[in-house]
Parts: C-alpha cells; structure tokens; sequence
C-alpha cells in the first residue's frame, strides 16, 4: 500500500490531468457537459502542480480537485447500480467497475495531496 501512495505521490499531477482528460472523453461520448467542471478542475490542478508547486492555491485547488472527483465519481458509481440488475446490465457493470476506479484513484490522490509540497517525494 505504501507503494502505490508513494506512486502516487510521485506523479499525482500526472494523474490529475489523467483524470481531467477521461472527464473530456466522456463527455465526447455522450456525457452531460456539465462534467466539464470536474474536467477542468482536474486539468488545471495537475498543470498548477507542475508549473507552480509550491504555490498554496496550487494544494489547495489539488485537494477541493480530488474531493469534488471522489464525490462525483462516487456519485456516478451509485446511480449505476440499478442498471446491474436491468436489461443494461453489460452497461451497468462498465459502469461502475469505471467509475468505482475513477473514486479510488480520486481518494488516493486526495490522501496524497496532504502530503509534500507539489506532490513531489522527499529525498531521504
């Protein structure tokens, strides 16, 4: 576990704008355009992280970034559930596998924003 924290520390602006562009393909798919906030959020907290680490807005925005993603993507999870049990059941199991994916990394990459500066790891 501590691995993947450290992993994840070690790109976590990666992994927002990561994050940021699978919010775009899905709204290119068919997603309401209103997950363009959790789009851009995402993208604009890993580019502050990597242009201006240090910043405290740049944690800050990280951190309401990775919460607003676990609620959302939490969120989506839950309202996917009664489609296991429907004729969208394919559908229904896509969805919540991706999406209970998508809060997972959103958690870890919340615990890790309260970590080092920029996300960066220390030398020991």
């Amino acid at each position: 576990m501590a691995g993947v924290i450290e992993a994840v520390k070690k790109y976590l602006a990666y992994i927002f704008i990561v994050l940021g562009i699978v919010w775009v393909a899905i709204i290119i798919t068919g997603g309401a355009a209103l997950l363009l906030w959790p789009a851009l959020t995402s993208i604009v907290s890993g580019a502050l992280l990597i242009l201006r680490p240090e910043r405290k807005f740049s944690r800050a925005l990280a951190k309401a970034s990775a919460l607003y993603g676990v609620l959302l993507a939490g969120y989506k999870a839950y309202v996917a559930v009664p489609l296991l049990v429907s004729v969208f059941s394919t559908f229904g199991t896509y969805s919540v596998a991706s999406f209970t994916i998508m809060t997972l990394l959103y958690l870890a990459l919340l615990y890790a924003s309260f970590g080092t500066p920029g996300g960066k790891l220390e030398k020991s």
